[in-house]
């Protein structure tokens, strides 16, 4: 067995003081980072498969600049005072690099890398490692690169797998590709197993909750099937960030809380699977989610599958969430509340597993100002449409909340424009618009589905009541709560023909 010594970074950036055991080279620091524009290398590693930096001391590491293995060699680095990387990290690893701020690395025969001894081990092992092993209240590990400054000072990981396991783990205005990418978050004590190189989450461990935002993107480049795997309680995708698998690369996020897509940020798959595990996933301010085909003509690789389980619920809410097509899509239950959609594209299919699905539409009222009392009820999309080429339409507000695709307890409402008063609009069920069709079909023309809604009595939503403006027959309002009493008390011109459905 060597005699441990403890480790330094020599002038020129290459390291003193390892130990090797078999295969394995440790080394042992009271404090480790690299500087701005300073680099280490860790060269000398023939016949060295892994690399086992330790670092003892309170302070944590700062990555600033550049780190680099030769041969194929796997790097681990442990610090659980944290671990930061800033503007100028760059990180060449030939075999694996896994960041922790875990307080050990556990071998087997009980044998541990432990960063709560300030001492040189004398036992160390040449075995390949079996775990990573945390303390209480785990400390995060940030990513704060500022690389919109200038694009050349991406953080750059070659490598096989990059994986950063710690407490909360915040990404921020970075960019970073690897052939794999792991994120793992706890927030109590517990053991991440390493299972043949893989890294493996019990169920039974705290997660910590996880963040990219700023403009972050995350890029999985492997050409032989390399995942993205991520492991949370709570896990948001911010501010016009991006995870993004190359082609046929799978992308697995297992969120035990909330997973959030929010204001242009996007999860899109190239030809790999999407699978989502979450109790609640939230997609809203133009967040997507979307598995694309790759390739032109002949040979064009399919779309990969969006599977998405969530014990509570799915929320679309201004985005969109997009397989490569609609083969396969199993929606049995649907709320409400903004402007959703669920797309398709060109390959693959969808599978939603879910209690709820709130596919989120809010549903505007205009009232046409040439016809005062006659009103249109439209999405957002529409609505914007309108006002910006017909200004004799006035914006009154979200009336309600609809749904867009079909689903229990809902019934569809299908728009008429009416012939007999220009510019004025009814909605209707099912049995009404069959009527319509077969009996007025010279006064209302048909011009589609419009949206879903719960039926009247449902107890599932508002009671909406339907009027008539008997000054303009063939004119509807649907209302509820104050207005509704007001018009009843005050309005006598609008009639009321009873409960039409319930909404959010």
């Amino acid at each position: 067995m060597n005699e441990p010594v403890s480790s330094s970074i020599n002038p020129d950036g290459t390291l003193t003081g390892g130990t090797r055991e078999g295969a394995n080279l440790f080394y042992n620091f009271t404090e480790f980072s690299v500087p701005t524009n300073e680099e280490v290398f860790i060269t000398d590693t023939e016949d060295v498969n892994n690399i086992f930096i330790k670092v003892t001391g309170d302070s944590l590491t700062e990555i600033n600049g550049f780190i680099k293995t030769e041969n194929d060699t796997n790097l681990f680095l442990i610090n659980p005072a944290g671990i930061l990387f800033e503007l100028g990290a760059s990180l060449d690893i030939d075999g694996d690099f896994v960041a922790s701020t875990a307080d050990s690395i556990l071998f087997p025969d009980d044998i541990s890398f432990n960063a709560n001894d300030n001492e040189s081990q004398t036992l160390l092992s040449s075995e390949i490692p079996i775990g990573l092993s945390f303390g209480d209240n785990p400390t995060a590990i940030e990513v704060n690169l500022n690389s919109s400054l200038n694009s050349d000072e991406d953080a750059e990981f070659f490598g096989d797998n990059l994986a950063l396991i710690g407490g909360d783990i915040n990404i921020s205005d970075s960019k970073l590709s690897s052939e794999a990418i792991t994120l793992s978050a706890l927030s109590d004590s517990g053991i991440v197993n390493i299972e043949e190189g893989n890294l493996s989450f019990p169920e039974e461990i705290a997660k910590g909750d996880i963040n990219i935002t700023a403009n972050s993107q995350l890029t999985v480049t492997g050409d032989d099937g390399g995942s993205f795997e991520l492991d949370a309680q709570n896990f948001t995708l911010d501010e016009a960030s991006s995870i993004i698998g190359g082609v046929n690369n799978d992308l697995n996020l297992r969120v035990d809380d909330l997973l959030l897509v929010d204001s242009g940020s996007s999860i899109a798959s190239d030809g790999g699977n999407l699978n989502v595990f979450t109790g609640n996933l939230t997609l809203r301010n133009t967040g997507v989610i979307i598995s694309n085909s790759v390739g032109e003509g002949e040979g064009e690789v399919g779309g990969g599958n969006i599977e998405i389980t969530a014990s509570e619920a799915l929320t679309i809410d201004n985005s969109k969430l997009i397989p490569s097509n609609n083969e396969g899509v199993d929606i049995t239950q649907i709320f409400s509340d903004g402007n959703g959609e669920i797309g398709e594209g060109a390959g693959g299919s969808i599978t939603i597993d879910v209690s709820n699905i709130r596919v989120s539409t809010s549903i505007y009222r205009l009232q046409n100002s040439n016809t005062p009392g006659s009103y249109i009820y439209v999405g957002t999309e529409e609505k914007n449409t309108i006002l910006d080429n017909f200004p004799n339409f006035i914006n009154e507000g979200v009336a309600f909340n609809a749904a867009i695709s079909p689903g229990d307890d809902l019934i569809p409402l299908y728009r008429f424009q009416s012939q007999i008063v220009s510019g004025t609009y009814v909605f209707v069920g099912e049995s009404e618009r069959v009527n319509i069709n077969e009996n007025f079909a010279e006064s209302f023309i048909e011009e589609g589905l419009a949206f879903y809604v719960y039926s009247a009595s449902s107890g599932l939503g508002t009671e909406f009541s339907r009027f008539q403006n008997s000054d303009l027959p063939g004119t509807y309002l649907f209302t509820t709560g104050e207005e509704r009493e007001n018009i009843r008390a005050n309005l006598p011109n609008f009639i009321e023909e009873g409960l039409a459905f319930e909404a959010l």
